[in-house]
C-alpha cells in the first residue's frame, strides 16, 4: 500500500510539473492561423470593388523575422494612414473589411 502511494504521488507530481510546462509554453507560443489563398482573393475582391490598391509588403524586423503585411492605397488618398494591428492568434486578413466578424469597412 505504501508503494502504490509513493508511485501515485511521483505520477501525479510529474503530470503537474509537465503539464504546467505544456501549459506555460502554449500560452507563450500560441497557434495562429496563416493566411489561406482564399482570404487573400476576398480581400483583393473587396479592394477591386472599391477601387483601392493591395499591394504585399515586407519589413525586416531588428531581430531577423520579416514582417509580413499589405498596403492598401485607395484612388484618391487623402494623407491620412491607418494602421491595423490583429490579435495575438489572428492574421492580417481578419482585420479587413469583408472579414468574417470584420467590424471594418471602406470608406465612402
Amino acid at each position: 500500500m505504501h508503494r502504490l502511494l509513493k508511485i501515485f504521488l511521483i505520477l501525479y507530481l510529474a503530470g503537474n510539473i509537465f503539464g504546467g510546462i505544456a501549459l506555460s509554453w502554449l500560452t507563450l507560443h500560441p497557434m495562429s492561423s496563416p493566411i489561406t489563398p482564399p482570404q487573400t482573393e476576398r480581400q483583393r475582391a473587396a479592394c477591386q470593388r472599391h477601387s483601392v490598391q493591395l499591394q504585399d509588403v515586407s519589413l525586416a524586423a531588428s531581430g531577423g523575422a520579416t514582417l509580413r503585411g499589405w498596403l492598401l492605397q485607395p484612388a484618391n488618398p487623402n494623407g491620412d494612414v491607418v494602421l491595423l494591428l490583429h490579435g495575438v492568434k489572428g492574421n492580417r486578413a481578419d482585420m479587413m473589411p469583408g472579414a468574417p466578424g470584420s467590424r471594418a469597412s471602406f470608406a465612402r
